[in-house]
């Protein structure tokens, strides 16, 4: 496959773009004029949802129409309904959200072009066999399981964001406008689920914790985690003055409603991820200032807990060992070891943590607040190890790329790509946030950073990437590759 898109259809002229921003522009004005009408008129949400299955069945066939028409934009616009997730589609015996819905309708077009299209195919990715061996290990997990529903659930949404999110962002992001429409998307989703968390808090009050369209304020910290080192990266890294603007804006937005969710976890997260990227475009001032900045907060928090409490109460308790939550977090630990000692190939079984924390007495520890130690106590020790090695080749993938490319656009988009896995993983050591509205958001991320190392390769393997070839240029010289120009990874 080249770079050059070129519709083998009826309905999309030859000039039109992979990626259309004026439909994420559209997507936008119709996400927030939808939330004014809800507002003016009162409408609940999940009352509005609760309609016929023939209207649900009537729009999945016109996502799947657009799908066909341009499938990179239908796939692109799921950002803006995957974190949608505290509502699910009525009438089911399962839950079904809005996102695994729409991910499922483009999932399936993207599975029917590869069948009739000549020459598209499954594209490897740098950490296919750690992520493949990860899958297989959850589904041989299945032998301890005795509760079919929670390890049916679980096994699903593994597919979903290690296989379905994984190959079909690294799919359809094929040049950089595509890979540059989709942080724009991210940038305009970001701006509207962050007024709502923002608009949340001001309506409900400061002893609110914000959780927006999520189902936690920690899901919520969690996704702005990942959004604001990559909106501080790109409003760096972006030339044009409207899309700068756009990503600072989102950037502003979202450490507001970050901060509202009170979410220690999250600003840990943003603060590992900004330092990462500061450190790789070597910005030092910078670095020096927002360390001193941090330092001196904490310090404040430590020795006066009691002024402004919602906030320095919470930085405060960071360093407590004492703290109810790190207690509790300790107990999920200890309960975590004991369970990868009796059992250290299956754990209990995917998705029978809570079934075996209630069996112990201990419900409350259902849910392991560390990313790895819970995989490794619901799956076993094999994918717990399996994940970690996802992660490890994907960092040893990108961190080549950054220190041996060529090109500052695709050094920029690497550090961008990196600070937001990074961020990711820093906010996981404490909680767990595998779940639904991030796992197809942590697959996103992965497809793109594989995507991106991608068309590298190939702009290599033609010849036409220059030592600090800006983007302008370099999106007029994509069009010039040789069909059928080999992947390089």
């Amino acid at each position: 496959m080249d770079l050059l898109y070129t519709p083998k259809h009826g309905f999309v002229s030859d000039s039109h773009p992979r990626t259309n921003t004026g439909f994420f522009y559209f997507l936008f004005s119709a996400f927030l004029g939808g939330f004014i009408v809800f507002e003016l008129f009162n409408i609940n949400f999940s009352e509005f949802l609760n309609v016929t299955w023939s209207l649900f069945v009537a729009v999945g066939v016109l996502i799947l129409i657009f799908s066909f028409l341009n499938l990179e934009t239908a796939v692109l616009s799921l950002v803006f309904i995957v974190p949608i997730t505290s509502f699910q589609l009525p009438g089911l015996p399962f839950v079904l959200t809005l996102g695994d819905a729409y991910l499922l309708v483009v999932t399936v077009a993207w599975l029917m072009r590869l069948m009739v299209k000549s020459g598209e195919r499954i594209e490897k990715t740098p950490f296919d066999k750690p992520l493949l061996l990860f899958v297989f290990l959850s589904i041989t997990s299945l032998i301890n399981a005795h509760n079919m529903g929670s390890a049916a659930t679980e096994l699903v949404q593994t597919l979903e964001f290690f296989i379905a999110s994984v190959y079909l962002f690294h799919s359809v992001i094929r040049t950089t406008e595509d890979f540059e429409n989709a942080m724009l998307a991210l940038a305009l989703s970001g701006i509207l689920f962050s007024m709502y968390g923002i608009r949340e808090y001001m309506i409900l009050g400061s002893d609110t914790r914000v959780r927006a369209t999520f189902g936690h304020f920690n899901a919520f910290g969690a996704y702005l985690a990942m959004l604001v080192p990559l909106f501080f990266n790109m409003s760096l890294s972006e030339h044009r003055r409207g899309r700068r603007v756009v990503f600072i804006a989102a950037m502003a937005l979202a450490v507001a409603a970050v901060m509202f969710t009170f979410s220690r976890g999250a600003w840990i997260g943003i603060l590992s991820g900004l330092l990462l990227a500061s450190w790789l475009r070597g910005m030092n001032q910078f670095i020096k200032y927002l360390t001193v900045g941090v330092i001196v907060i904490i310090t404040i928090s430590v020795f006066i807990p009691k002024q402004l409490e919602k906030f320095t109460g919470r930085m405060a308790s960071i360093t407590a060992i004492d703290d109810k939550s790190t207690q509790s977090r300790l107990e999920q630990y200890e309960m975590s070891l004991e369970i990868m000692m009796s059992s250290p190939v299956f754990g209990t079984g995917i998705g029978q943590v809570w079934d075996y924390a209630s069996a112990r007495g201990t419900p409350s520890q259902g849910e392991i607040h560390n990313l790895f130690l819970q995989i490794g106590a619901d799956r076993g020790i094999p994918a717990m190890f399996a994940l970690f090695f996802v992660f490890l080749f994907y960092y040893r993938a990108i961190t080549q790329r950054i220190t041996q490319s060529r090109s500052s656009f695709f050094k920029n988009m690497y550090i961008a790509n990196v600070s937001v896995l990074v961020s990711f993983l820093v906010v996981n050591l404490t909680a767990y946030q595998l779940v639904r509205g991030l796992g197809v958001l942590l697959g996103l991320f992965l497809g793109l950073g594989s995507a991106i190392m991608r068309i590298e390769s190939r702009l290599l393997d033609s010849g036409l990437l220059e030592e600090d070839l800006e983007y302008e240029d370099q999106l007029s010289r994509e069009p010039a590759l040789l069909a059928g120009a080999r992947d390089r990874i």
